[in-house]
């Protein structure tokens, strides 16, 4: 999966795992809370990416994808959204990809095992 994959796989994860009411996750702790939030703000993020591309989406959305990594509840949660993280900061901060691919390539087969924990993490939210 390149790049540009990687990054719409993980935002439509996020996106379609967040159609819960925002009260079911309030007793679920702060991972359920961080992606109600980052669901609530995604207009206003989608609005920076109209104007500024790529970059202006990554630097909106970051502080989101921050604190869903940091709240994450097991260890392949936290290492999905940590590779989001390293994605959306070269992104924002339009970087040289050479050390992302590399990272993402070394990483693929553990990133692309751990989006089911993922899912199934989101949809405990519910």
């Amino acid at each position: 999966m390149g790049l540009a994959g990687f990054l719409l796989a993980g935002t439509l994860l996020v996106s379609t795992g967040v159609e819960f009411a925002p009260s079911a996750g309030a007793s679920s702790g702060g991972f359920c809370a961080a992606i109600f939030s980052f669901a609530q703000n995604e207009p206003q993020i989608l609005g920076a990416m109209s104007t500024s591309g790529e970059a202006g989406y990554a630097k909106a959305s970051l502080p989101y994808f921050e604190k869903i990594d940091a709240a994450a509840p097991n260890g392949k949660d936290k290492l999905v959204f940590n590779t989001v993280v390293k994605v959306y900061k070269y992104l924002a901060h339009d970087k040289s990809a050479t050390d992302l691919e590399k990272y993402l390539n070394l990483n693929k087969k553990k990133i692309n095992a751990a989006t089911t924990a993922v899912a199934a993490s989101i949809k405990g939210c519910a």
